[in-house]
């Protein structure tokens, strides 16, 4: 069964997707093109996102019997977590 969230509308492979998104989000790669989106105050928004997006995620997996190790800067995710993320987001 899809749950999707009452708030936003989005579904829980919705909110995992947003998450592999903005973790491997770099801005060396798009400032380039869109200058804004290196600039220290965007990279400090989407870690930002990335934080909050994160433990929603979190409480998916829990929900959802999925378990995943803490890293211990919190910053990025483990591969494990990677893992959770796509096998509960692709069905593997």
């Amino acid at each position: 069964m899809t749950m999707q969230c009452n708030k936003t509308g989005l579904t829980d492979n919705e909110w995992k997707t947003i998450l592999d998104v903005l973790n491997v989000y770099d801005p060396n790669d798009i400032m380039h093109v869109y200058p804004e989106m290196g600039s220290p105050e965007y990279v400090q928004d989407v870690t930002s996102a990335f934080h909050k997006v994160r433990k929603h995620v979190l409480r998916i997996n829990e929900r959802e019997g999925v378990t995943v190790d803490q890293t211990e800067s919190g910053l990025t995710l483990t591969q494990e977590e990677l893992d959770g993320v796509r096998e509960s987001s692709f069905g593997k």
